[in-house]
């Protein structure tokens, strides 16, 4: 495959340094986006921006072996329009006496006018081409028109754990997650359809079994008819981006002490079954609850024993709620329980006595046990209001009316009145 030929069909723009900044490649999208030919042979990227340009400098200490990888953004305008543009530069490395040295670099002109981002790595020539795949982590195929693998660079053996060579004259499609397939699909049909990249986040199966979460950037390469000739799939590891976008996930909707759900969530999750309820004509019950005479704990026996009580409170609770029942800490020693699709009051009152009897087990403080109870008040939907709001200011009035005749008790609110119904 003609690598130059490749580069100066792709729609994005390349261009290539030498180790003293002299530009000595750039392809023919490039030529048009920055009116490149003008500038004529042998010229600098410090010609190009600037002695005193963020491009520069960062350009400067990529060739220096000061930085590995930089990127910044870039504005170009013209009478049409506006374009932005990222731009990463990344050195070109070879091997002089047994050492890596750095000998030149790439620059690709990623455009996310349209929120597209463009990841090739793309160079003057088939060798250093492939210096840069054996280097790079991120893995580069090129693709048929029928899915079938033309080319997968060295990187594949380190990020799934095959070798190149296995995946030559396969399907792209093997060992996607089921559930991604489709997508991954539609997003080849994309670029087949409209010749424009389209990128996608999928997750590949690694050779030991396990998942791994994938950027892919599909990007058409265009033959001289103006068709789509092949596609080349630039993929990225970004399972340590999915793991901390899934513990920031898990913190904004869980309670850090205890783990269940934050008051955020289980209101979120409160208008879902409501929802479902609704539409399928369910009952709800709304369970509010708080530990009777926490502040004393917090006071007498200090807030790490007060934590203590509510993580094993949170335990207790967990064991005593039914399958799809959710349960939150709304603030403080204040938590609540949705309880889904009840077939009647009996249901009720059976979590309410597991509840009891689990709290009244002494509670193991450092080396010291100590007793607590909680007071439970209770609405029911749709007897008692239609919206989560309604639920829960129903369940915190009988809650309160249980605090002020004595605490250790339950009472369910009732509709219409100010008189509770206890069992």
């Amino acid at each position: 495959m003609d690598l130059f030929h490749l580069f100066n069909n792709l729609e994005e723009h390349i261009l290539i340094l030498n180790k003293d900044g002299i530009i000595t490649f750039s392809n023919h999208s490039l030529n048009t986006f920055l009116d490149f030919d003008s500038y004529g042979t042998s010229y600098s990227f410090v010609q190009m921006y600037g002695p005193s340009s963020e491009i520069s400098k960062g350009i400067h200490d990529i060739l220096n072996g000061v930085v590995t990888d930089f990127s910044c953004k870039n504005r170009r305008s013209s009478e049409q329009e506006e374009n932005w543009s990222t731009i990463r530069v990344t050195p070109i490395t070879a091997k002089e006496n047994g050492e890596i040295i750095i000998d030149g670099a790439v620059i690709l002109y990623f455009n996310i006018t349209n929120q597209i981002k463009l990841e090739q790595s793309l160079r003057r020539s088939e060798e250093q081409y492939r210096l840069i795949a054996e280097n790079s982590r991120d893995t580069i195929k090129i693709i048929d028109l029928e899915g079938n693998i033309d080319y997968a660079s060295p990187s594949h053996k380190y990020i799934f754990g095959h070798d190149a060579s296995e995946y030559l004259g396969r399907v792209v499609f093997d060992s996607i997650y089921p559930d991604d397939l489709s997508k991954f699909k539609n997003a080849i049909g994309e670029v087949l359809k409209n010749k424009e990249p389209v990128v996608v986040e999928l997750r590949k199966q690694h050779k030991e079994g396990h998942w791994i979460w994938l950027e892919a950037s599909c990007s058409p390469i265009i033959n001289l008819d103006g068709e789509v000739r092949s596609i080349v799939l630039v993929t990225r590891d970004v399972n340590d981006r999915k793991e901390y976008e899934k513990k920031l996930e898990y913190m904004a909707y869980h309670d850090f002490l205890t783990g269940l759900y934050n008051r955020r969530k289980f209101k979120q999750m409160i208008e879902i079954l409501l929802e479902q309820a609704i539409r399928k004509n369910r009952k709800l019950a709304f369970i509010m609850m708080d530990l009777d005479h926490f502040k004393w704990i917090n006071d007498n026996l200090g807030h790490d024993a007060g934590d203590i009580v509510l993580q094993e409170f949170s335990k207790r609770l967990m064991d005593c709620i039914r399958d799809g029942d959710i349960i939150g800490r709304l603030i403080g020693d204040e938590f609540a329980i949705l309880m889904n699709d009840i077939r009647g009051e009996r249901e009720i009152y059976e979590l309410i006595d597991r509840i009891t009897v689990s709290v009244e087990k002494p509670f193991a403080i450092h080396s010291d046990s100590c007793k607590i109870s909680t007071s439970i008040g209770v609405s029911i939907f749709p007897e008692h209001g239609r919206t989560s709001s309604q639920l829960m200011k129903c369940a915190d009035v009988a809650l309160y009316k249980v605090k002020r005749g004595g605490r250790k008790n339950y009472k369910f609110y009732k509709s219409g009145s100010n008189e509770y119904i206890k069992r």
